[in-house]
């Protein structure tokens, strides 16, 4: 009874997907190498800053683009690797990423972002087959974890735990489209800021602000908070759920 009151007063983070996209809605060439949007890349940075949040949050594809090259697991001495895991040594400032696979590679347990100084703290999700080596591998690291869901991961309860565990407010989502389509689908998108770009790529196949690979008609509605002029013909529209 004490249990289910307690998980009552839990609240989620509030959610901020923070994204640049043009004006046919894309984000991304979808070809390896060639850019579209990055010469942007100073005023979405200034739009980021005045967001004002410690946590980040990316799906395992750009993630990856922080990580170490894929090797295989080293041995290791941890045996105790039931529930969730909270590194020793941790700040305020976090990185969270999805890698529910275990793929991901690191050489330390934080990531530097490169308009940022801080350093993050790196908290991965992972879910209940997520493989056992992998979670020893996180421990040996000092990488904090939580497990989310069996099969497929739970969003939802993620949320809930950095709240919960970590005391976290608010988060910039700031992954590819289908990422952001899973939170999206999942409800847990409070806000979208976006800088609208005076750029067309015309692609069809090239990948979308939200993703999601459905068959079901499910729409979101969001309110205009706030629009602004920026440099170069861009535009900053804040829309909030």
């Amino acid at each position: 009874m004490c249990i289910i009151e307690t998980m009552k007063h839990i609240t989620r983070p509030h959610i901020i997907c923070h994204m640049m996209q043009t004006l046919d809605g894309k984000i991304a060439s979808g070809i390896p190498g060639q850019e579209i949007i990055m010469d942007y890349f100073d005023l979405y940075t200034v739009a980021e800053a005045k967001l004002d949040s410690k946590v980040w949050m990316f799906g395992r594809k750009t993630a990856s683009s922080f990580a170490e090259p894929f090797s295989d697991l080293p041995h290791s001495e941890s045996e105790d690797i039931e529930g969730d895991h909270v590194a020793q040594s941790q700040g305020d400032t976090f990185a969270v990423v999805i890698d529910t696979q275990g793929s991901l590679r690191w050489d330390k347990n934080y990531i530097n972002l490169s308009n940022q100084s801080k350093e993050f703290h790196l908290i991965t999700v992972v879910t209940n087959q997520t493989p056992k080596e992998y979670l020893s591998y996180l421990r040996d690291k000092d990488i904090s974890y939580i497990i989310c869901g069996g099969d497929n991961v739970d969003l939802n309860n993620a949320s809930l735990k950095l709240s919960q565990i970590f005391e976290i407010e608010k988060v910039l989502l700031e992954g590819g489209g289908s990422f952001n389509g899973s939170m999206m689908a999942q409800g847990l998108v409070d806000e979208i800021s976006l800088l609208l770009l005076p750029r067309v790529l015309n692609k069809k196949d090239a990948p979308s602000l939200f993703d999601q690979e459905t068959s079901e008609l499910m729409t979101t509605n969001y309110r205009l908070q706030s629009f602004t002029e920026l440099e170069r013909d861009v535009l900053w529209l804040r829309y909030a759920r």
